[in-house]
């Protein structure tokens, strides 16, 4: 006659769920007793490691008019969209003005808080987009020259957004 084990055996099983961006991990333990019972246990964990998308849509340049020195220009926008041919969601993780030049000069861009919603930790789903806005108060006569940086988990992460002005 056969004999049976009375010591419970769990099993584990590790099943990704969900959309690729955040990733979502499940662990599904079965435990086998004499008994045949089966206890199924689902924990759903998100990761903080995005997933690498495609490119994204994002203005090449940023053009002010020539401002009076001492004067602000209003906003100009630039935007980032996230295409639908990214199956994934975008997520930004920075936005910075990054000068091209070492050490950097005072130019007088300035990113405005008001009306921006590309900032860290936003998610853009495929389709849609954010706009940061930017102005510009020249620091003096002459033109000036600055970069826009957007990063995040796509492919064109980090390439700069020339912004250009003239002081007068």
């Amino acid at each position: 006659m056969p004999t049976r084990s009375t010591n419970a055996t769990p099993i584990q099983t590790s099943v990704n769920v969900g959309t690729p961006t955040p990733s979502t991990t499940a662990t599904s333990t079965l435990t086998v007793t004499p008994t045949a019972t089966r206890t199924t246990t689902r924990t759903v964990t998100p990761t903080a490691t995005p997933t690498p998308l495609g490119p994204v849509r994002i203005t090449a340049g940023v053009r002010f008019p020539k401002v009076k020195v001492g004067k602000s220009s209003g906003r100009r926008a630039a935007n980032l969209v996230n295409p639908r041919t990214n199956k994934g969601t975008a997520i930004i993780t920075g936005v910075a003005l990054q000068s091209q030049i070492s050490p950097p000069p005072p130019v007088g861009f300035a990113i405005q808080s008001k009306g921006t919603t590309c900032v860290s930790g936003t998610l853009i789903k495929p389709g849609k987009g954010c706009k940061v806005f930017v102005t510009f108060a020249p620091m003096g006569i002459g033109p000036a020259i600055d970069a826009l940086v957007i990063t995040g988990n796509f492919k064109n992460s980090g390439q700069p957004v020339a912004l250009v002005g003239v002081g007068k």
